[in-house]
């Protein structure tokens, strides 16, 4: 971990001050500073521009290549405006950036590497609708009733904890218009 008090600046790679965001669990990214160091990242999210009112904060160890991401722990309130920044050792804090969350349902991570991610996460899902997932011709893989936690995990597998194949496969909210399209890979 990076001591002291180097001249760096920290940039933020992502989202862009402004942005309409579509997860209630968005992923913030910092550009890393210094390929000769692993450095450590604090992430902070608020409702105000001092940074009072933090929703969410926390410190994040340097990630390999050029980017560090954070994924904000909490569900964000639709149709808010959030500030967030980041900063490392020796390094001021970001300007604060803005952002609003409009929700979309959407799996996370896809394409689902399922030996790298271990599963995937459809978030962002309206309460006590049943999902489904079939494949291209229509068969049933998974089945999910009453899903009240706004999101469902999923490893994989079929109803029977059977592993399914590489390909497409695609998930809907039952009476609703609510779709999405998740790629596995083995």
């Amino acid at each position: 971990i990076a001591t002291g008090t180097n001249d760096v600046t920290l940039e933020p790679a992502g989202p862009t001050d402004g942005a309409r965001l579509h997860a209630t669990r968005p992923v913030l990214r910092v550009n890393n500073v210094r390929p000769d160091l692993v450095d450590l990242y604090l992430f902070e999210v608020a409702t105000d521009s001092n940074f009072f009112n933090l929703v969410a904060s926390d410190q994040v160890i340097e990630e390999p290549g050029s980017v560090t991401t954070w994924r904000i722990p909490v569900p964000l309130d639709p149709n808010k405006t959030y500030y967030w920044r980041a900063k490392t050792d020796g390094a001021a804090y970001t300007a604060a950036n803005t952002f609003s969350v409009d929700p979309r349902p959407r799996a996370y991570p896809n394409p689902f590497v399922v030996a790298r991610d271990g599963e995937t996460v459809i978030t962002d899902l309206p309460p006590g609708k049943d999902v489904t997932l079939v494949s291209p011709s229509g068969r049933v893989i998974r089945h999910w009733a009453n899903v009240n936690s706004g999101e469902i995990r999923w490893d994989g597998t079929n109803d029977t904890g059977d592993r399914i194949a590489s390909g497409l496969y695609l998930w809907y909210v039952g009476n609703t218009d609510i779709r999405g399209k998740v790629v596995v890979i083995r």
